[in-house]
């Protein structure tokens, strides 16, 4: 009973937080491009509803040979099948986030009818396979002993190299210019996101009521260690706007190593965040990935740095071995499968 109302008040509170995101990039575009924006993301997120409602959280979870049980589900009488089907919704939330993520990337680049033939394909050739590699028990790097707590590798790398394959080759069609609209919408969505990402990270917990609190406080460390980092890397002044991004970049570099890690830890291995990804690699935004909202260094070098900091604290030769070879695996899937989704779909977007 525990389980399911923490599952329940998880599933919640992340709501506002997907919900936020396409506001808070919409920001990024003038004034007259914003609705466009919005229109994109808002796409974006029913096509990858509907995609794992139908397909994805099956294969990922049930395997190919129940997606017709899985069906049969959806459409059982209330009360049946509540368990999975709680499961299945929060899962979802993890995934939406992903695709709302490098979709920040694309949103003033292409046309909405695209996305509902690129989501699903980009779906079932880079999450579902990451996923299923990774948080699948079968999963072959799962039964390796590669970890990922709350989607270091599965969420935020695959959205970061996604953003870091596809910028690049739809720059030409910017229209709208980057813009600074003020700070109290970029404020409030930073909040929403920081609330729900306690149900983030909570969630994978389950039913270990030993790593709550662990788990609470390493999130707000998190964030409290890439602030500070972010401040080191910008001395004498850190903005109100570096502010909000070392937040989200705190939290996003917490999701690896969460619920392993002691939030002591935590603090350390997101200073560093905060300190690198501000002090020596922001020459990504123009030279690698022309993105206007950072995905690639927020998500896909949080990401990294993320799984290195688990990597270090386990101080372990075979898992070290394990690790990297998730990582490098995940990226490898996610750039080829973007890939190859973007060349299907491209004429349409």
């Amino acid at each position: 009973m525990a389980n399911t109302l923490l599952q329940l008040l998880c599933f919640a509170v992340m709501i506002p937080m997907i919900a936020s995101v396409p506001l808070l990039y919409s920001q990024s575009m003038t004034q007259e491009r914003a609705p466009h924006t919005l229109r994109v993301q808002m796409t974006a997120l029913a096509a990858a509803v509907a995609t794992w409602l139908v397909i994805a959280y099956p294969l990922i979870y049930l395997g190919p040979d129940r997606v017709l049980a899985w069906w049969l589900a959806l459409a059982g009488q209330a009360g049946q099948h509540s368990g999975m089907l709680l499961n299945a919704g929060v899962q979802m939330e993890f995934y939406l986030y992903a695709v709302v993520m490098f979709c920040g990337t694309l949103t003033d680049r292409v046309r909405c009818r695209g996305l509902l033939l690129f989501i699903p394909l980009w779906t079932l050739l880079v999450y579902c396979p990451v996923a299923y590699l990774l948080w699948n028990g079968h999963g072959w790097w799962a039964a390796q002993g590669a970890l990922d707590f709350s989607g270091g590798l599965v969420v935020h790398l695959t959205a970061g190299v996604t953003s870091l394959i596809m910028a690049p080759r739809l720059a030409g069609r910017v229209n709208g210019l980057r813009a600074e609209r003020g700070l109290a919408v970029p404020t409030i969505c930073t909040f929403l996101i920081l609330l729900g990402w306690f149900g983030f990270n909570l969630a994978p917990a389950g039913g270990q009521t030993a790593l709550y609190g662990s788990i609470v406080l390493g999130t707000c460390l998190a964030v409290l260690g890439s602030i500070a980092g972010a401040a080191l890397a910008w001395w004498p002044g850190l903005s109100v706007g570096q502010t909000l991004d070392a937040i989200v970049l705190g939290l996003v570099t917490s999701t690896a190593g969460i619920g392993y890690v002691p939030p002591a830890v935590m603090f350390l291995i997101t200073l560093a965040a905060g300190f690198l990804l501000n002090r020596w690699l922001t020459g990504w935004r123009t030279k690698l990935a022309e993105d206007p909202v950072d995905s690639f260094v927020m998500n896909g070098g949080g990401g990294m740095i993320g799984a290195l900091g688990l990597i270090i604290w386990r101080g372990e030769g075979v898992f070290a071995l394990v690790e990297l070879g998730a990582l490098v695996s995940v990226f490898a899937i996610t750039a080829v499968g973007s890939w190859l989704a973007l060349q299907v779909s491209r004429k349409v977007m």
